[in-house]
């Protein structure tokens, strides 16, 4: 339902433009998959197409876990959009999200829980209005909670199925945090069983065969996708990505690496004068990097519909399952600590145990009666209304933003379509100014790079430009000043 209200918004909320680097990235994966391939051979002049996320060898691919990309995929073959694929991503999460609360909790707070949730994160945000990600890993976290109850109550195929599939969802979009969340969820599931005494053999045959048969052949997808992509079945793109490209660790806790040899000096630039500072301030002062991806998390979870409910849960929810969402959630926290910054999908696999906790609230709160009157119920109502208001002042907002985005970037399906419009096929040259914001990357291409109207290549100087020329001797060459005008490109003229 929501997702449909979320279409219905089209005209006032249009299709996300994408802007950021790891959107490119995710959005090269989708036209990867849906043309029918798992990766796509080196490029010949591949150092002309270096940019950000992106591996170009030893076969050119995102460097991010398949998940994500699978469903910009399914959106792009079979609705014409990546987005579609995003809208289908937000689905499955609603419907785990529902499916995990009515494990835990009554109906009818499932219900308006799910509801809040709705009201947060259908129309507005970075998980519907972007290609970055999120909802697939929040799916997987939320599959894997609701279905710790049910095998512990009735253990049966369909929940240790979905438990599995949750486990899969979670190694293919977030395998750090996904694991962290795989080993906090089942000490507390093995906690609970184990309260309610040894299982059988049987028991544990009957659940152990089902959980084997999905993650068996997963795990072996996921070594054949390393190997088509690495040519190592245990090398993911992402380190391979890391070793390439990155001149500071991700966790602040490790010592400093040496920066490697740079091609392009926009790229150098990022990893080197934009990166390795934050890393630099993490390590002087741990505190800083805690405190700026607090605020993160506290501001894309937390400052939401779900705040009042959660609050409830944790002071009055039932103490047992309140500590199990938060011993769950302890796991990608904790272990994001270390990390030089954090942005919110890091976090997607704890969103189920913290929606789980707005669950045990709103439970607690729909059970309240005061001089045997139902209060609860009227005060659940009342959330709800806030939180409708809320959810219109976001919609507002969001509205407002893509209106008035005042990133270049943004401008380059305008550019895209003004080429297009012109016959025959088309190299574009992009050269940055010294005022360059290092966000903001044009040179992202196809899957299928050659076959592609319109070919975008990092300025290298005449001479390395030439045997580029040299090679797209059919094509229409252009210069592209991004810094000056974003939307005038010149003939390409330099000898």
């Amino acid at each position: 339902m929501a997702i449909t209200l979320r279409l219905a918004m089209l005209p006032v909320l249009p299709i996300p433009v994408p802007v950021c680097h790891d959107e490119f990235s995710y959005l090269l994966g989708s036209d990867t998959f849906a043309s029918g391939r798992v990766t796509n051979p080196a490029h010949p002049m591949w150092v002309h197409f270096e940019t950000f996320h992106v591996n170009q060898q030893p076969t050119y691919c995102s460097k991010y876990p398949p998940a994500q990309a699978l469903f910009l995929a399914a959106g792009q073959a079979f609705f014409g959009h990546p987005w579609f694929g995003v809208c289908l991503s937000m689905g499955l999460m609603f419907a785990a999200l529902c499916w995990m609360l009515l494990a835990w909790v009554e109906p009818v707070p499932a219900l308006l829980t799910s509801v809040l949730c709705l009201l947060g994160w259908a129309f507005t945000g970075t998980w519907i209005n972007s290609y970055w990600g999120g909802a697939v890993a929040a799916a997987g976290g939320a599959l894997l909670v609701g279905a710790i109850p049910r095998i512990i109550t009735a253990p049966g195929a369909a929940s240790v199925l979905s438990a599995a599939f949750g486990v899969v969802l979670l190694a293919n979009s977030r395998p750090y945090e996904g694991l962290l969340t795989v080993i906090a969820a089942g000490l507390v599931f093995a906690w609970r069983w184990r309260s309610k005494g040894i299982p059988s053999a049987s028991v544990l045959v009957r659940t152990a065969l089902p959980f084997l048969a999905i993650l068996l052949p997963a795990f072996a997808a996921m070594g054949y996708y390393n190997y088509r992509t690495t040519k190592n079945p245990v090398l993911m793109p992402y380190v391979v990505n890391q070793r390439t490209y990155t001149a500071s660790p991700f966790f602040y806790v490790l010592p400093p690496v040496p920066a490697p040899a740079y091609r392009h000096e926009v790229i150098r630039k990022y990893w080197v004068d934009w990166v390795v500072p934050f890393y630099l301030k993490a390590r002087a002062d741990p505190r800083v990097a805690i405190t700026k991806s607090a605020k993160i998390m506290w501001r894309f979870y937390f400052l939401t519909p779900i705040l009042p409910a959660l609050l409830i849960g944790l002071l009055f929810g039932a103490r047992r399952d309140v500590g199990a969402a938060l011993a769950i959630a302890a796991g990608p926290v904790l272990g994001l600590l270390p990390a030089e910054s954090a942005l919110p999908h890091y976090l997607a696999p704890a969103f189920g145990a913290f929606v789980l906790i707005v669950g045990l609230g709103m439970q607690a709160l729909w059970r309240w009666q005061y001089k045997n009157v139902r209060a609860g119920a009227v005060l659940s109502v009342a959330v709800l209304w806030i939180s409708l208001g809320f959810c219109a002042h976001q919609i507002v907002v969001e509205m407002f933003l893509m209106k008035h985005t005042d990133a270049p970037i943004a401008t380059k399906p305008l550019l895209t379509e003004q080429l297009q419009k012109q016959p025959g096929m088309h190299l574009v040259i992009v050269r940055y100014g010294a005022n360059h914001k290092i966000d903001h990357e044009w040179v992202y291409n196809r899957a299928d790079i050659d076959a592609s109207r319109i070919v975008w290549a990092q300025d290298m100087g005449a001479a390395k430009n030439q045997e580029l020329l040299d090679y797209y001797r059919d094509r229409k060459f252009w210069l592209l000043q991004p810094d000056i005008d974003p939307l005038a490109i010149v003939p390409y003229t330099e000898p």
